[in-house]
């Protein structure tokens, strides 16, 4: 099996989810380390089990602190692809180009996300719920 984590902001008046991001960068090990407060196990589908809790913006903050060089590097890492395939001669440089600027968008999209949520949008949110969950990967 494997496992993913999401992060989403619950609003302050309407107590609903207002945002979710599954950051692919965040490590599942570390974001246990980093959120000490007591998991709670759920098992909704009867098959998966997942683990939750509620954070505060400021906890949500940290870790978002924690994970940014690892998306900052890997948009650097993809951006420095990006420019040696736009110069390059080679008959698949354009797919190549094309698929790594797809991907820097994506992962600078991210980015921009969940800062904004946690920078100018953060007085939308009462706090933030983590799930760490599983999901069938096929292995």
């Amino acid at each position: 099996m494997a496992y993913g984590v999401r992060l989403s902001g619950i609003g302050k008046n309407e107590s609903k989810e207002l945002f979710q991001i599954e950051p692919t960068y965040w490590t599942i090990s570390e974001v246990r380390r980093l959120v000490t407060l007591n998991w709670v196990r759920t098992n909704e589908t009867g098959s998966y089990s997942d683990d939750d809790a509620d954070i505060s913006i400021d906890e949500a903050r940290k870790l978002h602190e924690n994970f940014k060089p690892e998306i900052l590097k890997k948009i650097a890492y993809n951006v420095s692809c990006l420019e040696s395939y736009t110069n390059s001669t080679d008959e698949h440089a354009a797919n190549l180009a094309a698929d790594y600027s797809t991907y820097v968008l994506q992962l600078e999209g991210e980015l921009h996300t969940i800062e904004t949520a946690l920078g100018a949008d953060a007085d939308k949110f009462s706090h933030f719920h983590l799930r760490i969950f599983e999901w069938d990967s096929g292995y």
